[in-house]
Parts: structure tokens; sequence; C-alpha cells
């Protein structure tokens, strides 16, 4: 563009220099013509705003149109050629920014959810990389979920936008905030710097929540509960992922007592080589479960957990119940188990579960000890969605979403003692999309 100036007398130069046009088929092309459309697009060309721009845009076509034979102009129609298409990319990236990024961050702070969703499935739909507003929705859904009453209309694009944020970080795929997340949705936390491995556990805690308490669908919870054991600093301490596993394993074994009750009584109530394997297998799944409802209750010890007693008393109500059951009545033990439990790795509960093949100590009948033992029931009473502890931020807005012009700048606002960032608002380093 540095030559642009002197392209503006090439009209006066050539008349002035009897410049008698060109072919037929370019007869129109005169410097009479073609001066005025190029003044045009040079007067706008520039904006900065969007009907500027517009007017260049049309101005820069119609000179392509019509000038493309004047004699002595070809440094300018290809500069004009070059220069349309980014023009409209310009407009093109301004509108995104005024008609879906900005209001994105607008309507995160003004908790208009409905709004949020829609443009934030815009913005990841345009940007498939960018985790922080991936982040923010997934987090949005995993509160509105959780409340009480809880708003479900949101959670198959929670879930979607859940499992997108954890592909793309497994990926490393960057945070473009550095926060991974905006607003009051960040998980680079003082109490958890790695905010990426953070986010990962609270995302797939996110799925496994909403897909267990939500719809119902317990097993299909599990891969998504069990990894957010392993990841981060603060799922590893939901004491009720680790009740939630448990009282599948649970339900497992119920289901499994059941058919065996049935089979012993079509036996005649006596026990058979099939009923003694169904009753291993159901103490495989109660040693699992005592596991999981162990780590729970011994996390509710720890200082930085917050439950409430009628919460921990149940878990120790259902641990023994489980441990009866396992042991024939003996309740010997349990609180040695409980302090060692986390001597050992936690059992992926998406792995075969061995059965316990021992001798009863008693015949096992229809009236054997371990059914009375057995319970009957995998849910807690007092479990329910303001007992699910919360340690990284509450829901608002993941650091607003980068935006792709060139006039965007850093903005950061301090709340409540959180960092916050705007979708509109970049991080100080520019990124390339």
């Amino acid at each position: 563009m540095k030559n642009i100036t002197n392209f503006l007398a090439y009209g006066m130069m050539l008349f002035a220099f009897g410049f008698i046009g060109a072919t037929a088929t370019f007869a129109q092309a005169t410097p009479e013509l073609c001066d005025p459309i190029y003044q045009k697009f040079l007067d706008n060309r520039k904006g900065p705003d969007i009907p500027k721009y517009e007017v260049a845009i049309a101005s820069g076509k119609e000179f392509l149109e019509k000038c493309k034979g004047l004699e002595g102009g070809e440094q300018v129609y290809d500069y004009v050629t070059k220069q349309v298409p980014r023009l409209q990319d310009t407009v093109d990236k301004k509108r995104y920014q005024d008609e879906v990024v900005t209001p994105f961050d607008e309507n995160v702070r003004k908790k208009d959810f409905d709004k949020v969703f829609e443009l934030g499935k815009k913005i990841v739909a345009r940007e498939p990389d960018f985790v922080d507003v991936m982040l923010v929705l997934a987090s949005i859904g995993y509160d509105k979920a959780a409340e009480a009453p809880p708003v479900d209309k949101f959670n198959n694009d929670t879930i979607m936008m859940a499992r997108a944020a954890i592909q793309k970080l497994e990926e490393g795929k960057p945070s473009v905030t550095g926060d991974f997340g905006a607003f009051a949705y960040v998980y680079k936390t003082p109490a958890c710097a790695d905010g990426k491995t953070n986010a990962i556990g609270w995302m797939n805690f996110t799925v496994g929540s909403i897909t267990y308490y939500r719809q119902k669908n317990l097993q299909a919870s599990l891969p998504y509960l069990y990894k957010a054991t392993q990841n981060g600093c603060e799922t590893k301490l939901f004491p009720d992922i680790y009740r939630m596993i448990g009282a599948w394993y649970l339900e497992e074994a119920i289901k499994i007592n059941t058919k065996r009750l049935e089979a012993i009584k079509a036996a005649g109530d006596q026990d058979t080589d099939e009923t003694k394997a169904m009753l291993a297998m159901q103490k495989g799944y109660a040693d699992r479960s005592i596991d999981a409802y162990a780590r729970a209750y011994k996390l509710t010890s720890d200082p930085k957990v917050k439950v409430s007693a009628e919460f921990k008393n149940a878990l120790y109500a259902k641990m023994t119940d489980l441990y009866k059951f396992r042991y024939d009545g003996k309740t010997e033990g349990i609180d040695a188990y409980v302090a060692n439990v986390s001597s050992k790795p936690f059992p992926d509960p998406t792995s075969a579960v061995t059965p316990v093949a021992e001798e009863p100590e008693t015949p096992a009948t229809t009236t054997a000890p371990v059914q009375a033992m057995m319970p009957t029931s995998s849910e807690s009473p007092v479990v329910n969605a303001d007992t699910r502890p919360r340690t990284a931020p509450v829901p608002a807005v993941a650091a607003p979403v980068a935006t792709t012009t060139a006039a965007a700048k850093t903005a950061t606002t301090a709340t409540t003692a959180k960092k916050t960032t705007t979708v509109t608002k970049k991080a100080k380093k520019k990124v390339t999309r």
C-alpha cells in the first residue's frame, strides 16, 4: 500500500498522454469513469465502521468489473483485486465481534443463559479450538442442572461442550485467556494452579454428574466420574463422586441378589453351583462398593471438604451394611479398612469385577444371613444437589472469548476477588486463528 497515493493521479496522466481506451471489449474503461470509482474505494477502505467498509467493497467490485481494460492501470487493478477480499474478511470479523462475541460477554454478565448458549455455540462453530468458551458453557450448564429445582434444558449442550473441552484439552489446545475459562468460570485458581488438569477433572465430573443425576444413566456416567477422580486437585476431593460409583456397584449387586434368590427358590430353596457363583459375584461387587464408599467417607474428614454430618453418617451406615454382607455379619476391621483405603489405587469401574469365591461359614439357603444383610437400596437419603461439593469457580462465564479483530484489546476487571475476562477482550498476545 505504500505506493497507493501515486496511483491517484494515474487517470490524469493517462489522459494527458492521449490515452484512447482499449479494445472494444473494454471500451468504457476510461479515466473519467474509473477515477471516481477508485477514489470512492480509497475514501472508505479504512472504515472503521462496517458501512464504510461495505461502500469500499462495493466500489472495489465495481472497479474490477468496469476498469479491467484500463491501459496503465494494471497496478491499481491488482491492488484492488487483493484488497476487496481482505476488506470482506475484516467486515465478517467485525460483524462476528459485534453480533456474536460482544453480546456473548454481555449476556453472561446479565445471566441470560439462553442467549449465552445460543451465541456460545456460534463461537465454537466458528472457532472449534476455543476451549475457554466451551468451559464457560459447560460450567453454566452444570450449575443450572445442580440448582434446586434443577434446570435441565441445557443438559445436552452442556455434555456436548464438556466432552469437546476434554478432547481439546487432552489434544493440547491452549487456553486463550490463560485461566482455562473466563469470568467466574475459571479453573486455574490459587488452590489449583494446574488449570488444565483441573478443568479436565471438572469437565469429566460435569458429564458424569448430569448423566448420573439428571439422565439416570448410572453406567454411562462411570468413565467420566472415574476420570474426575484422576485429574486436577479439586474433583479428587468430592466424596459424592466415590459415593455415586459405590452406588452403581451396589445396584449391580442388588440385581444379582434378586436373580440369585429366584434361582434358589426354583431349586427347592437350596443353593446350587449357579447360585454360589452368583453370590461370589455379588461379593465382588460388594468389595468394589465398600472401597468406593470408604473413600467417600474418608474424604469427609478432610478439612477442605464441607459436607453435612447427616451426609457423612449416611455414608458410614451404607458402608457398614455392605461390609456386613461381604464379611458375613462381621464389622471388625472396618475402621482400619477406611484408614488404609487410599494406600491402593482406586479401581476403574469400567474394569471387570472379580468374584469373591469363598465358602460361607453357614450353609446358604433362602434364609441365609447374607440375604438379611444385603442393602436394598444404593441411595443415601440425604444425597441431593445441595450436598454435592463445589470448590471450583461458581458459574459465570469463562474468560471472554478472544476476538479475532485487530482492534481487540486486553481488559480485566476485578470482581469479588476473582479474575474476570471478557470474550470480547483478548489476551495480551495476539492470537491468530
